[in-house]
């Protein structure tokens, strides 16, 4: 009903009397500074606060007059809101009384007791409804928001409003709950909406919620023309959007043209960093509020079922390093709908994303080596190593001249070497676990002049050759796996034992092959992901999962781990390692961690230093110049060990 007044003997009376304190309060509680429409309606604020009428008592016309009190119309309007609501607060509790439920007022646009000019008057009139809202069009909806109001949007003529009503935690929505004559046939978003119901009601925090229309737009009319942008704030973004298309033909005109859905769409917050945005005619872009780069974990292109995301496909996302762009359809009735996963921003002083538990640091050492003739020399270009309880280090290399290529230290003193038919060769890792020493090694199998092929030597944790039946070399403890270098062989580049099985890195294959610790019979071999990468150094973490060196295709390298019961890719990676040269397993106060020694071309021409092991003290090894430093650092060791010392 209109708020005008009424010329009853009896409203003239009240007409002339003190406007309540209670009214008074609650206007002096919410009036502010510059105008707000969460606070006070424009009709209330600019009488009460702009005409100075503020923190004074007085009747109607006094304070809700014009200054010259000449309007008696806008006092009126004041006083029918008031009263108006002092009805209404009677039929509601009469009606509670009887059932109750929740109750609610469809609030007639510019001419209602609660329409948002005077529903904080009104308000205070009737306490007791439960909520109001504008019966159309959407776009005033948010000028209804108070504390107070469980708000509602009773109609809808313009569509296009249902998204941002639910935005503004909206419960009630004429679209969705009730097809309209004017609005039945926008099939799309009552689908859509329907499709993501169990979803949207557990989103009734407003701020998950962001539904977006051109501004400006009226009741469906006025829908500015493609290329128009626009921008909101949302949590710690800021969300740019783009009309796409040919707009002009989306004049809200049913009754003649037939239905036209207009630009407008909703992104909801699915968890931290993650939404799933759903939009018509508008490109929707993403950027950091403070500016920071923004990068893409996942996005999805699909739809709900029953409120279940259902993929259909990898969205295309346009990544500009500060902003992400995705793209929807322009096609009238038709919606888009993407989930994003936006990758955290990348810092100067934190890990990369993809390396989220990692750290970088540089090691050095000054170990000046011994007399070679009294046997105690480091041999040549060490390129890995194994420490064991008690704080001995068998070492590996290719190629040493003086004839220990595997050899043995302890506490700062090279101690000795394995027990060959030659130690002038050996290879690129060397791993045990009890009770085997296993070496990658390279060996002329019987005369000294036959090439040299490549397999792992099996050794007693002593250095003694451990032999077994079907085994080749000099002394039966090697297994070769490849063809002499002069026939096109390569060396196996990494070496691994847990369990009674020894691992071992195919380069040819590109392939981990599994053997049997006591009988070297193969029982399995697997593949790395992607196919088409290579393996090289290889340890076990305390959970049995084998981290595998591997290079791919472009020279990339990367650190991955897998399930050494069938190879399965265990979805952990290190990536930002250049040219790895050694990998451990090391204790680090309450956890195990995974260290890789990366090589750094910028920084040094020379071999990265390499790292502890296994147990308990560290060898560091690194060529300088034309002098080998090496030194013996103690460190705890890891529990769970079966390696012994000898």
């Amino acid at each position: 009903m209109p708020c005008y007044q009424d010329y009853c003997p009896a409203a003239n009376e009240h007409f002339g009397e003190q406007v309540p304190k209670a009214l008074l309060d609650y206007l002096k509680a919410n009036d502010t500074p510059k105008f707000d429409e969460t606070k006070l309606g424009w009709f209330t604020y600019d009488r009460w606060h702009n005409y100075g009428h503020s923190g004074t008592a007085g009747n109607w016309s006094q304070l809700f007059g014009m200054r010259d009190g000449g309007n008696k119309d806008d006092a009126r309007r004041a006083m029918g809101a008031y009263y108006t609501g002092k009805f209404i607060e009677i039929v509601v509790r009469k009606a509670k009384e009887a059932l109750n439920i929740p109750m609610y007022a469809n609030a007639w646009c510019g001419a209602s007791p609660c329409d948002n000019e005077f529903m904080d008057i009104f308000h205070m009139g009737c306490p007791s409804l439960d909520g109001m809202g504008p019966d159309n069009p959407g776009e005033v909806l948010h000028k209804y928001v108070r504390p107070w109001n469980m708000l509602v949007e009773p109609e809808f003529s313009a569509p296009e409003h249902f998204f941002r009503s639910l935005s503004f935690g909206a419960l009630l929505n004429g679209h969705y709950f009730a097809n309209e004559v004017e609005v039945g046939a926008r099939a799309p978003i009552g689908a859509v909406v329907r499709a993501m119901e169990p979803v949207l009601v557990t989103k009734r925090n407003p701020g998950d919620l962001l539904g977006f229309y051109p501004p400006g737009s009226n009741h469906g009319k006025r829908v500015p023309k493609a290329g128009y942008a626009w921008e909101q704030d949302y949590q710690d973004l800021k969300v740019k959007f783009t009309l796409t298309g040919d707009t002009a033909d989306d004049t809200y005109l049913p009754h003649t043209v037939g239905p036209v859905l207009g630009p407008n769409g909703l992104i909801m917050k699915m968890g931290p960093d993650e939404y799933v945005i759903t939009s018509t005619k508008a490109d929707v872009e993403l950027r950091r509020a403070k500016g920071d780069d923004i990068g893409v974990a996942l996005a999805e292109q699909g739809h709900f079922e029953s409120g279940k995301w259902v993929k259909e496909k990898d969205a295309t996302v346009e990544a500009a390093g500060k902003s992400l762009r995705l793209k929807f359809p322009t096609a009238n009735m038709q919606y888009g709908q993407i989930r994003l996963k936006i990758a955290a921003p990348a810092r100067d002083d934190a890990p990369k994303p993809a390396n989220p538990n990692t750290r970088t640091g540089w090691l050095g050492n000054t170990f000046k080596g011994g007399d070679r003739n009294k046997g105690r020399w480091v041999q040549l270009d060490i390129e890995d190593i194994f420490v064991f309880p008690d704080g001995r280090v068998a070492t590996n290399c290719t190629w040493d001249e003086a004839g220990r290529a595997i050899g043995f230290y302890k506490d700062g003193d090279a101690i000795g070497k394995v027990d060959d038919y030659t130690a002038l060769t050996g290879g690129p890792a060397i791993a045990a676990d009890e009770p085997y020493l296993f070496a990658l090694r390279m060996e002329r199998k019987m005369n000294e002049s036959d090439p040299m092929w490549f397999g792992v030597a099996r050794y007693a944790l002593d250095g003694k050759p451990a032999k077994w039946p079907g085994a080749e070399g000099r002394v039966r403890n090697v297994l070769f796996l490849h063809p002499p270098s002069d026939k096109g062989g390569e060396s196996l580049t990494g070496v691994a034992a847990r369990g009674g099985e020894v691992f071992l890195a195919d380069p040819v294959s590109r392939r981990v092959k599994v053997y049997g610790s006591s009988d070297m019979v193969p029982k399995r071999e697997f593949g790395l992901t992607p196919a088409t990468d290579t393996p090289y150094k290889m340890t076990f973490d305390k959970a049995g999962r084998l981290w595998i060196c591997q290079k791919d295709a472009e020279g990339t390298w990367r650190v991955r781990a897998y399930d050494a019961r069938d190879g399965a890719y265990a979805s952990r990676e290190i990536a930002d390692v250049a040219e790895p040269s050694a990998i451990a397993l090391a204790p680090d106060g309450r956890q195990d961690r995974v260290h890789v020694a990366a090589g750094d071309p910028p920084r040094s021409a020379h071999r990265p230093p390499f790292i502890f092991h296994r147990h308990h003290k560290v060898l560091l090894m690194q060529i300088n110049a034309d002098v080998i430093h090496a030194v013996l650092l103690a460190h705890r060791a890891l529990e769970g060990s079966k390696a012994k010392p000898f």
